[in-house]
C-alpha cells in the first residue's frame, strides 16, 4: 500500500514538463492526440496541430460555432461540426478539403467501416425527444439511419466491428448493416428487436464499454433502483457475468491492458484524516475483480488514463467554477495533478497543474499533453 503524500508537502512537483508552448495567441484550451504523433488543441474559432516537441505545425480558422471534439481518421483527416456543417480536413496542412451539411448534428463518431456516425434529435407532438443515429460515408451519401428509442444517454462506443448505443434502457449493438445485432440490459440478454423499456424501471449506463479481454467488454449499468454494478459481457457468446461483485464502484474507471497485475483501475474509498480533511484513494482490480492495490491521494482523482506496461496516469482537478469561486479564500494548488503510477500501484511522479486543467492524453510516443491555464504541457511518460 502506498504511502500518502503528507497534505502540507502536496504541491511540490516530483517532476517537470518536457516542454510547455503559451496558447494565448492560438486560444487553444482542449486537446486532442493525433495518433500520427503530435496533438491538436482547438476552440471555437481556432485548431492548432503541435508536433510531439511542442512546435506548431499549422494552424486554421474555423467555419463557424463547433460541436463535439475534432476526430481523426485512419487516413489522418479531421473532422468535426463547424457551422452546421461535417467539416474534413487535411490533417498535413488544416485546409478544408470536404464539406456536408448536418445541422440537427450534436455530435459525430467515426465507425470501423470507414463511415461517419451522427445524431439527429426529434421531437413528437408532445414534445418528447429522441434520437436518429445516422450512418454516412466521408462525403455524406446516407447509408443508414436507425430511430433510437429515447435520446442516446451517451456517444456511441466502437468496439470492433459493433457500434455500441445506450438507448430505452439496453445497451445495442448495431452491424454494417445498421442491423441490432444485440440487446443487453442488467437483467441479461433480450431479442435484438426488443424496444424501449419503461423509463421507470430502465437501466442506466454509468461506465461506457470498454475492451477487457478478446471477445468481452467491461461495462458499468445501474438498475433504476440498486446500486451501480460492472458486468463482464461477450457479445458474440450472448453472455452476461458480474465482475466484483460486492464492490461499490466508482468513477473515473479504465481498464488496462491484457498481462497487467491490475485489470481494472477506479476510484476507491474516501477516508476522514481528521474534521474535514480527507483523502481519496484509487484501487487496482484483477482479472477476477480481486483488489490487488490502493493508493491514497490527498484530492479526489477526476481521470484516469493507462499508460504503457501496466502503468496509470492519475489526474485530478476543480472545476474552472470552483476555482473561481474559492482558489482566492482557500489554496487549491494541490487539488490540481497529474500522478504517475506503476504497475503496483506504487507513484513514480507527480506534477502539479498552475490551474485547473483538460483530461490529460496520452501520445503514441509516451508523451502525455495537457492544457492548463492556456498553456499545453508536454509531461513525460512513464
Amino acid at each position: 500500500m502506498a504511502v500518502p503524500t503528507p497534505p502540507g508537502a502536496a504541491a511540490r512537483s516530483t517532476v517537470t514538463p518536457v516542454w510547455s508552448v503559451d496558447l494565448r495567441q492560438f486560444g487553444g484550451h482542449g486537446v486532442v492526440v493525433d495518433p500520427a504523433g503530435g496533438c491538436l488543441t482547438h476552440t471555437e474559432s481556432a485548431l492548432v496541430s503541435f508536433t510531439v516537441d511542442g512546435r506548431v505545425r499549422w494552424q486554421a480558422p474555423r467555419l463557424g460555432p463547433v460541436h463535439g471534439n475534432p476526430q481523426i481518421a485512419p487516413d489522418g483527416s479531421i473532422l468535426q461540426l463547424e457551422g452546421g456543417d461535417l467539416v474534413t480536413r487535411d490533417g498535413r496542412s488544416g485546409q478544408v478539403v470536404a464539406t456536408f451539411r448536418a445541422p440537427s448534428a450534436h455530435w459525430i463518431t467515426l465507425d470501423p467501416w470507414g463511415g461517419i456516425l451522427f445524431n439527429e434529435t426529434v421531437f413528437d407532438q408532445a414534445g418528447k425527444s429522441s434520437d436518429i443515429l445516422h450512418r454516412s460515408d466521408r462525403s455524406g451519401g446516407h447509408t443508414w439511419s436507425i430511430a433510437l428509442s429515447s435520446p442516446a444517454s451517451a456517444l456511441p462506443t466502437v468496439l470492433g466491428q459493433l457500434v455500441l448505443v445506450h438507448s430505452g434502457g439496453l445497451l445495442r449493438g448495431i452491424d454494417s448493416a445498421g442491423q441490432v445485432r444485440m440487446a443487453v440490459g442488467h437483467d441479461g440478454f433480450q431479442p435484438p428487436q426488443t424496444t424501449a423499456r419503461d423509463s421507470g424501471v430502465a437501466d442506466e449506463l454509468w461506465h461506457r464499454p470498454q475492451w477487457f479481454g478478446p471477445t468481452t467488454i467491461l461495462v458499468g449499468l445501474r438498475w433504476y433502483s440498486s446500486s451501480r454494478q460492472l458486468f463482464l459481457i461477450d457479445p458474440w457468446a450472448s453472455a452476461i457475468t458480474p465482475f466484483a461483485q460486492g464492490l461499490a464502484p466508482g468513477e473515473p474507471l479504465t481498464t488496462l491492458p491484457a498481462g497487467a497485475a491490475a485489470r481494472v483501475a477506479l476510484r476507491g474509498d474516501d477516508r476522514e484524516l481528521r474534521e474535514m480533511e480527507f483523502e481519496h484513494s484509487v484501487v487496482g482490480l484483477d482479472e477476477t475483480g480481486r483488489q490487488v492495490w490502493q493508493h491514497w491521494l490527498h484530492a479526489p482523482p477526476t481521470a484516469l488514463l493507462p499508460g504503457s506496461g501496466g502503468t496509470l496516469f492519475v489526474a485530478g482537478s476543480p472545476s474552472q467554477r470552483r476555482w473561481d469561486d474559492y482558489h482566492r479564500m482557500q489554496d487549491l494548488s494541490a487539488q490540481t495533478y497529474v500522478r504517475c503510477l506503476g504497475p503496483d500501484g506504487s507513484p513514480r511522479w507527480t506534477w502539479f497543474a498552475p490551474g485547473p486543467q483538460s483530461q490529460p492524453q496520452l501520445g503514441p510516443d509516451g508523451t502525455v499533453y495537457v492544457v492548463s491555464q492556456d498553456t499545453l504541457y508536454g509531461l513525460p511518460g512513464s
